[in-house]
């Protein structure tokens, strides 16, 4: 799926007020366990914890760029952008400084 698809994904998501509370919070445990599979890895925890730490930031990147697209007031976007910020930081703090 190419990225305007995505960012029309995202804005038809924003328009369903009732869904998106749920839709987003699935997606969030999913990043968390997703993010706790990669700190756990048995190889090299310290590489892995690392390399989470790596693909948040790019996940929360991606998401700051569809964000950046989608057709709403810059004060809601600013708020999605805090929102990111707080998750990006309270999934790297899951796997310590």
């Amino acid at each position: 799926m190419d990225l305007p698809q995505r960012i029309q994904n995202f804005n038809r998501a924003l328009n369903m007020n009732d869904i998106l509370p749920h839709h987003t919070q699935q997606k969030i445990n999913a990043f968390f366990a997703q993010v706790q599979r990669h700190a756990r890895g048995p190889e090299a925890p310290g590489d892995t914890g690392l390399m989470a730490k790596g693909l948040i930031s790019i996940n929360i990147e991606a998401v700051r760029e569809i964000v950046l697209g989608i057709d709403r007031p810059d004060p809601v976007k600013q708020h999605l952008y805090r929102m990111l910020d707080e998750i990006k930081d309270f999934a790297c703090s899951l796997l310590g400084n």
